[in-house]
Order: C-alpha cells, then structure tokens, then sequence
C-alpha cells in the first residue's frame, strides 16, 4: 500500500479544519505543492530506471526496445532544460506543450505539464496532469514482444498508463488516475491526436489531489 503524503483532520460534524502535511499543520491550502510536480514526475521516471519508456522515446529505429539500456547521462540528456536556449527539436521530454520547433523533430518525444486546477475545499485541489505524446509518423511502428506491427504512440501510452496509474508521485496527496474526460472534453483519457502527416500521438490526462 502506498504511502499518502497528507492526511486531513475531522471536526465532529464532519468538516475539514486542517490539512496536517508530512507533520505540518496548514490552515488553507496555497497550492505550492503544486508547481514542482512535472518536474517530481520526470525525475520518478528516471529514478525508478523506467527503461521500456524512455527507450520508445530515445531510440527511433523499429526495435527500441531491444537497444541497450539509456545511462544516467542519456536519460538526464533527454530532458529539455531550458526552452530558451535548447533546441527542442532535440529533446525527447519537455515541460511544456505545443513547442512549434517541436513540430520539426525527427525525435519522439513525452511533453508534461499542470491542466485545470479544480479546487475541492479550502486545503485541497484536484489537478490534472496532462502528457502530450509526439511521434515522427516514419517512426510509428515498431517491433516488440507484443506485435511485429506496434504502434509506438499506444506503447507509450500504455507505459504511462502502467507507471503513473494509481500511483502517488511527490508532492501529489493521492494517486494519479486517468481522468474520463480527457483534455478535450472526450470519453476517454488518451484523445488521439493528428498534428499533421508527419506526426501523431496522443493527449493522455491524469487526475490527482494536491
């Protein structure tokens, strides 16, 4: 069982009067918590060496998953740290959406940011957590274990789905889920997503307190 990172105390009438975090009583919530949590999520990823994700988004031949295993350096490498100064045609993960010199990337690549920030009382919000998946069209399908015709946007999206679903990351108060609507209004929580001929992807949406 996973360890949830806050707990909140209980009037007798059943109304929430403090939100106790890791020891620490907070009377509101002031929503800090939630801007280091992109960046909390893409250090879990390499932290915890999740190696057939960052593979599909590393290596662009049809055997990714077959291709040695990424070393710190090349997993930290992957990351765009700076949008003003990197190429982020280059980069295969990004914190942010919609970067128009991504469009032009022979690279796939994972983009995360914060969606909508519902607020659930006065010491809790539910958030979403919206991943874009970017793929070179000629990249698409690959051989795996699965299929000898896999399509490399569902992969990565059902690593996601694998990692993150019922998981709690950080500073998140629950475990992420995948959100039923999506982020465009959909019945789902992965819209799939045609930029143009030459890429596809999906918008994968999860859902979580904080």
């Amino acid at each position: 069982m996973k360890k949830l990172l806050c707990q909140l105390n209980w009037l007798e009438n059943g109304e929430v009067y403090m939100i106790e975090e890791n020891g620490i009583n907070k009377e509101y919530n002031d929503f800090s918590n939630i801007r280091p949590v992109t960046e909390q999520i893409i250090n879990y990823l390499i932290d915890k060496n999740q190696q057939k994700l960052l593979k599909l988004l590393y290596y662009g031949n049809s055997i990714p998953l077959e291709q040695p295993d990424l070393t710190m350096a090349q997993m930290r490498d992957m990351i765009c740290q700076d949008p003003l100064n990197d190429d982020t045609s280059t980069k295969n993960i990004l914190f942010q959406t919609e970067i128009d010199d991504g469009f032009s990337a022979s690279v796939s690549q994972l983009r995360v940011e914060i969606g909508n920030i519902y607020p659930v009382d006065a010491h809790r919000a539910a958030i979403q957590i919206n991943f874009q998946i970017v793929v070179p069209n000629k990249q698409k399908l690959i051989v795996t274990d699965i299929s000898r015709v896999d399509d490399r946007t569902v992969a990565i999206f059902q690593e996601l789905a694998k990692i993150f679903n019922g998981t709690v990351v950080g500073n998140l108060c629950s475990p992420m889920y995948l959100d039923k609507k999506g982020t465009q209004g959909g019945t789902t929580g992965a819209i799939r997503e045609k930029q143009n001929k030459n890429y596809s992807g999906y918008w994968v949406t999860f859902v979580a307190l904080c």
